[in-house]
């Protein structure tokens, strides 16, 4: 009978519908405070990065997390040795079909490649706590870790048959910083002030060109911002509440990961890219560009299932667990549900938010045919429901306001006169009564560039020293149809990303 029972068994487990989802490990990074004989100014997002993080893939079941992070509690300190060491064991331990997020916020620089391996010469660098001045004569960052080096370690796990996704939170180089508020803080490093040499060096003809792409394991690999441009953190605190820093890129990436909601690669750094252009970031702080690599694009988040799910936030009283790293603003429109896998339209109530905070806001409830507007709420509608414990965006009220920045010289990268030329044609081309136009050093979506006879207009309006986007000279006409043009795409865009019925 033992025999029978035991084949039984067997046969069950062959035929039992398997769960297609992989083993999930996680090393969350978030580098805050450098040495003081290195002279690099110290962070203050990444250990709230790695807290989001953490607290999002714990909620998705992740148990098997490694923190090296300052200022968190279980957190390591975030040493070169740390986070080397921490990179070959996740090597030495998974295998065939597990997944491992890998996950970097601190500073980041460029200095001279010596491998001859890099188009443009130059090596990208992360900065881990013990990072120093380079030693005389070298030109090389102490205990800086290289793009070679995170490559090696990732390869390594990829050599497993583990698949990796790899996400950096850092600048690659300092281009870019005018007009940055000091709510805005950039995560770069001049790699002069550390003695590093950035004379760009000779490429080898022998390089492989292929990589790594005949591992076992996938790769999928998010950056915060392109080789060009810099990463940013912001203060989403508020005058109320104090500091509370986050990074852009981080913070609205672990707000896509909160909830059971799944998406392909693809997918959410579509949504990321789109969060990352709301009006709870502040204008200059916009101004990065993401960017993937990696052969994972089209996979499922994890190896979960294939569906798309409902992004839901928890309820506890008046409060939701949501706030501006999550996208939300005043005015926030949300239905109301009394369980996690609740039907959705079967809402017991609906609110608006109000005090939005970095990662919570109050509930206002409010009734069914409340249309939210910017900077005006609907009227207090009954109670909220007592059993009410998650919420659903429904809608975000659209701001009509568009700030350019004031235009600067393209040679000089120094702001205009006010009564330059260019300055007064613009200044007087922001009188259309349909939109509320204004020019902004540090709240704006449109940058401008004059570059000695026209002015450029774009959400980044250079690229390597190069004018770039809608061009105007003072021949084509009136400036007037141009702004008005460029304020109705910006509206349009939001009314877009205001639509909250899918998850990209």
């Amino acid at each position: 009978m033992k025999t029978v029972a035991l084949v039984i068994a067997i046969l069950i487990a062959a035929l039992w519908p398997r769960s297609s989802r992989a083993e999930v490990s996680a090393i969350l990074v978030g580098v805050a405070d450098y040495t003081i004989e290195s002279g690099i100014r110290d962070l203050k997002g990444p250990p709230n990065d790695v807290r989001l993080l953490a607290d999002a893939l714990t909620g998705r079941g992740v148990t098997d997390i490694t923190l090296l992070a300052d200022h968190l509690e279980g957190g390591t300190r975030p040493t070169r040795t740390a986070i080397l060491s921490a990179l070959a064991e996740k090597a030495a331990t998974v295998g065939a079909g597990d997944f491992v997020f890998i996950h970097l916020s601190g500073h980041g620089t460029r200095q001279t490649d010596r491998d001859g391996d890099e188009t443009d010469g130059l090596d990208e660098v992360f900065l881990p706590a013990d990072a120093g001045r380079a030693a005389e004569g070298t030109g090389l960052i102490a205990n800086a870790i290289l793009d070679d080096e995170i490559g090696a370690a990732v390869d390594a796990i990829r050599a497993t048959g583990a698949n990796v996704w790899l996400v950096m939170d850092s600048c690659n180089s300092g281009t870019g910083l005018r007009g940055v508020g000091s709510n805005v803080a950039t995560r770069f490093v001049d790699p002069a002030s550390l003695g590093a040499s950035t004379e760009r060096g000779a490429r080898r003809e022998d390089r492989d060109d292929a990589g790594s792409a005949d591992l076992p394991g996938g790769i999928i690999a998010f950056y915060a911002a392109q080789s060009s441009e810099p990463a940013r953190e912001v203060d989403m605190g508020g005058e109320d509440r104090g500091e509370d820093w986050f990074g852009v890129f981080t913070s609205r990436l672990a707000a896509h990961l909160v909830g059971e909601a799944t998406y392909t690669f693809r997918q959410l750094f579509q949504a990321v890219l789109s969060d990352m252009n709301d009006q709870s970031v502040p204008g200059a702080a916009r101004l990065q560009t993401p960017l993937w690599e990696g052969d994972l694009i089209d996979a499922t988040l994890f190896g979960d299932a294939t569906t798309i799910g409902v992004r839901r936030f928890p309820v506890d009283g008046e409060l939701i667990g949501a706030g501006l790293v999550h996208g939300m603003t005043d005015g926030t429109l949300v239905g109301l549900v009394d369980a996690a896998n609740a039907s959705s339209g079967d809402f017991t109530g609906l609110a608006q938010l109000e005090a939005v905070g970095a990662t919570d806001a109050l509930l206002r409830p409010v009734a069914p045919d409340c249309v939210p507007m910017e900077a005006e709420l609907c009227d207090l509608a009954g109670e909220l429901p007592e059993t009410a414990r998650f919420a659903e965006i429904l809608a975000r009220p659209v701001d009509l306001r568009v700030g350019f920045a004031p235009p600067v010289d393209l040679a000089s990268g120094e702001p205009l006169a006010p009564d330059h030329p260019a300055v007064v044609a613009l200044s007087a081309a922001m009188g259309d009564p349909a939109f509320a136009l204004s020019l902004s050093s540090e709240a704006y979506e449109v940058e401008t560039v004059w570059d000695g006879t026209a002015l450029w207009f774009g959400p980044r309006a250079t690229v390597g020293g190069f004018p770039i986007g809608l061009r105007w000279a003072p021949d084509d006409g009136p400036l007037g149809p141009i702004v008005t043009r460029i304020a109705k795409a910006e509206t349009a865009a939001r009314l877009f990303g205001s639509l909250a019925g899918a998850a990209s």
